[in-house]
């Protein structure tokens, strides 16, 4: 007799938006061992998950998928994710993995334990991918393709043990690329890479907003950098709100030190501090020259 073929884990999505859109899509595209279950509140969302294979198959409600469920992936709101998780966990059977796709991992790495039982652990995920737009219809197969993907594995998990190199490969199948790191550690850099840019972005649409007001022509004049410039602002407004309020001492932290930059440059305009201004500019020009992107997630 031939070896047994693994059985086909189920991969149950909770928020069929972009994030948790394009992950069914690529398990779903790429490795035939993978079952998809979709999960979301609106029914048209779950139907063109289907027509775009993004899952084999969908439920409204998360106690229905839980008990079938090897990887429970959380691909909502963050601070939706520890209710969502406890709602699930009496359903899901000993040994199944729950993760997410949140963008802050200390909140979670907090919240979750509590809401789940020791004979299932929670690994925390960020695919470093993404864009401004939102819902299933922005989701694409290719949107992790390159990325960097954080896995934040709780104290105890080895590197070889059966949960993370499940979820190891899950990342892999959607063609992203695995980093560990501490929860603390990842809110911290994500600050400075994606919050405070957020931040940033909508300030300044922001202004753009206060200022059109008395500049009735100001929209007549916003080209190529006013539209990069406030890209992320246009991210749905509960995933933002979510974001700040559970990384406020990264990103207080990072906007304070954002705020110094932006004062020393200002206060080489108001010396007219030619030498000192330029050289600053230059600085900074060479590092952001030296940066290599992924492929563009827009």
């Amino acid at each position: 007799m031939g070896e047994e073929s693994p059985r086909r884990l189920t991969v149950t999505i909770v928020g069929m938006g972009l994030m948790g859109g394009s992950l069914g899509m690529a398990l779903y595209e790429n490795e035939p061992k993978y079952e998809i279950i979709g999960v979301d509140r609106n029914k048209d969302t779950l139907a063109r998950a289907i027509e775009k294979h993004a899952a084999h198959r969908t439920v409204a409600d998360i106690s229905e998928a839980a008990p079938f469920t090897d990887i429970l992936v959380l691909a909502t709101p963050i601070r939706e994710m520890p209710h969502l998780a406890q709602e699930a966990a009496p359903h899901m059977r000993p040994g199944s993995i729950v993760t997410d796709l949140g963008s802050t991992k200390a909140y979670l790495a907090k919240e979750m334990p509590a809401r789940l039982p020791g004979s299932i652990t929670y690994i925390g995920g960020h695919p470093m991918a993404g864009s401004e737009k939102s819902g299933i219809e922005a989701a694409r197969k290719d949107l992790l393709k390159g990325a960097t993907y954080v896995l934040c594995p709780p104290d105890g998990i080895q590197e070889d043990s059966r949960e993370l190199l499940t979820l190891r490969q899950m990342v892999r199948v959607a063609g992203a690329r695995e980093i560990f790191m501490e929860p603390e550690q990842h809110d911290i850099y994500v600050a400075i890479v994606s919050h405070l840019p957020y931040l940033c972005s909508v300030a300044l649409a922001g202004l753009a907003l206060k200022k059109s007001q008395d500049f009735p022509s100001l929209s007549r004049l916003m080209a190529g950098g006013f539209r990069d410039s406030t890209r992320t602002a246009s991210r749905d407004p509960l995933v933002g709100a979510d974001i700040c309020l559970t990384n406020p001492e990264a990103l207080e932290n990072m906007a304070s030190e954002f705020n110094s930059i932006i004062e020393e440059i200002m206060s080489m305009v108001r010396k007219q501090d030619i030498e000192g201004l330029r050289q600053k500019l230059r600085e900074i020009k060479l590092f952001r020259d030296s940066l290599k992107f992924p492929p563009s997630s827009n």
